[in-house]
């Protein structure tokens, strides 16, 4: 399994405040946990059998204090964002505790200036907590993702 932060350019221009962040988990074995958004469908369902999904889109979505979190299951790895962030799992972590942690990461819809943004650095904590992520990498991997946000794109110059 890979996971990765993607950041798509922001829009209307590519600003901080509107990059858009998500996570994309690439398994190495599919697994049987269908797309939902919660939390009205949590838990997902299972389909028997498993799928043949190659990754899934983990991410929040919606005006602010109305965010959702949705997974979405796709057949091939988007390739329409501005960056991609590796993130370093310890070696032997379980995929279904990964996803677990990350689709029970709360959506913070009371305070004004959480985001997208701000879901992504939670998920991070709560898997570095987990000791799914070592705190050398959750740093490093922290560090590379404030140093993606605020770069200025040279078209909005």
């Amino acid at each position: 399994m890979a996971l990765s932060i993607l950041i798509l350019k922001g829009d209307p221009v590519d600003l901080r405040q509107y990059r858009h962040t998500a996570l994309y988990l690439q398994s190495k074995n599919s697994s049987p946990i269908q797309s939902y958004h919660s939390p009205a469908s949590f838990p997902p369902t299972l389909s028997p059998g498993g799928s043949s999904t190659v990754g899934r889109l983990l991410q929040v979505t919606g005006p602010s204090r109305e965010f959702e979190f949705s997974s979405q299951i796709l057949t091939s790895k988007p390739t329409d964002y501005h960056r991609e962030i590796p993130v370093s799992i310890t070696s032997g972590s379980n995929e279904t505790i990964l996803l677990a942690l990350i689709q029970s990461t709360a959506v913070d819809n009371a305070s004004e200036d959480w985001d997208c943004q701000s879901w992504v650095r939670d998920v991070l904590k709560v898997l570095n907590m987990a000791r799914l992520i070592e705190s050398e990498d959750y740093n490093n991997t922290l560090d590379a993702l404030n140093e993606v946000l605020q770069e200025v794109a040279v078209d909005t110059l």
